[in-house]
């Protein structure tokens, strides 16, 4: 009985495990990590996103991006003050198996142009 008892919890978390890895929460939960301990030490956003951004620059579908690409998106990323929703920018390109948006002109400048007049208009 115990040993069935064992089989259906391994079977569960094996499946919570896939479920996860397959909706890219992992890529989510290793940029905040990475954000939270760069903003610790250096207490800047863009410095943090920076570093967030390297940690996963080597993992497909980021390793497609240029470093200009990445400098672009960190300038422009740098503009959304709440971390947790760049994280799950990153998250749904990873799902998609897709960065290209990050090194999209037109992209990244409508969110600067979109961000920047909510901050003029202060929020």
């Amino acid at each position: 009985m115990l040993w069935i008892v064992l089989g259906i919890i391994g079977a569960v978390g094996f499946g919570l495990y896939v479920f996860l890895a397959v909706t890219c929460f992992f890529t989510e939960v290793t940029f905040m990590t990475a954000y939270q301990t760069e903003r610790g030490q250096s207490g800047s956003h863009a410095t943090a996103l920076r570093a967030a951004m390297d940690v996963l620059k080597g993992r497909p579908p980021f390793n497609s991006l240029t470093d200009d690409d990445r400098d672009r998106a960190i300038e422009v990323l740098s503009l959304v003050p709440d971390a947790r929703s760049v994280a799950r920018i990153f998250r749904d390109l990873d799902r998609k198996r897709d960065a290209s948006l990050l090194a999209s002109r037109k992209f990244l400048s409508r969110l600067e142009t979109e961000y920047r007049r909510m901050g003029d208009q202060g929020g």
